[in-house]
């Protein structure tokens, strides 16, 4: 089966599902809860929606039935169709623009809003596979969720068992199924799991990448943090790390991909990077790299 063709097949099953309900099912009105481990909603918006710096206080999977989602995250676009499924993390700032579809004139999407909990219960029921995962270095964040045949079905179930059972949210049913799909999820992305539940250099990574050009200090990121300076300098002692080095590995590595394009100059890339000074980004770079931009 071609993506495109598991696209629609899972776009098609889910609007089946969704529209075979009666007006007063649950999904319909309200939000439906899973055992407290998630929450399933369903997103109507008949005109485009323009959402700024918005930050979510749980991570949520999506999937887009009709219309277009964009999300701008720092300097990354991400487009998402019907059929598209998709991950957004909590805490970091975003754009949203939501459109419509041009025929049905919806934007209509599955919202599932992962507690906490959840991956307290896999960490418990799957210590190693967990361990393992987290330790997979993650360098972007990756929000797309790939379709496999398998995971697609899973997620159909889920959504199919929750409705028919939306009243009885002490289902254990509801469980399982939410659990294989994180599950499906975790075996394919294996850095999914950093998105859910990030350690603290990988979260300071997130909210850095945002916009590496801006003045970032270590004040700015613990108050993101909501801890303070000296907390969070105490906590990155403990990895062996200080703020100093993960941001000037981060802006190194960008600096690196933006002088490899061969499109911008070196004052250019410093910037981007943020240094004001350029001859001081290519002592920076020199030193880190053992080689002149201006040689890449």
């Amino acid at each position: 089966m071609k993506a495109s063709d598991g696209k629609l097949y899972f776009q098609q099953q889910l609007l089946s599902i969704i529209n075979s309900c009666k007006p007063d099912t649950v999904i319909v009105t309200e939000a439906v809860s899973i055992q407290q481990l998630a929450t399933l909603t369903k997103l109507i918006v008949r005109y485009q929606q323009c959402l700024r710096n918005i930050k979510l206080d749980q991570p949520i999977i999506v999937v887009v039935l009709q219309g277009i989602k964009t999300i701008y995250l720092g300097e990354e676009e991400y487009i998402f169709q019907a059929g598209d499924l998709f991950f957004v993390p909590r805490y970091l700032a975003l754009d949203v623009i939501n459109q419509p579809d041009s025929n049905s004139h919806n934007y209509i999407a599955l919202v599932l809003e992962l507690a906490d909990n959840l991956i307290t219960r896999i960490k418990q029921a799957y210590p190693e596979l967990v361990n393992h995962l987290s330790d997979k270095p993650s360098n972007k964040i990756k929000l797309d969720i790939p379709l496999t045949p398998q995971l697609q079905q899973s997620f159909i179930y889920l959504v199919k068992n929750i409705i028919d059972n939306a009243i009885d949210n002490n289902c254990y049913l509801h469980q399982h199924r939410l659990i294989e799909v994180i599950l499906l999820i975790f075996q394919q992305q294996g850095e999914f799991i950093q998105l859910i539940n990030p350690n603290l250099p990988t979260h300071i990574i997130y909210i850095i990448a945002q916009d590496l050009s801006l003045p970032w200090s270590t004040a700015i990121v613990a108050q993101k943090l909501n801890v303070s300076v000296s907390t969070l300098k105490r906590q990155l002692k403990s990895y062996n790390l200080n703020f100093g080095e993960i941001l000037t590995q981060e802006r190194m590595k960008k600096a690196m991909r933006l002088l490899q394009e061969n499109k911008y100059t070196v004052s250019e890339v410093a910037l981007a990077c943020g240094y004001q000074s350029s001859s001081r980004f290519a002592a920076r770079f020199r030193n880190y790299y053992q080689v002149n931009p201006s040689k890449v």
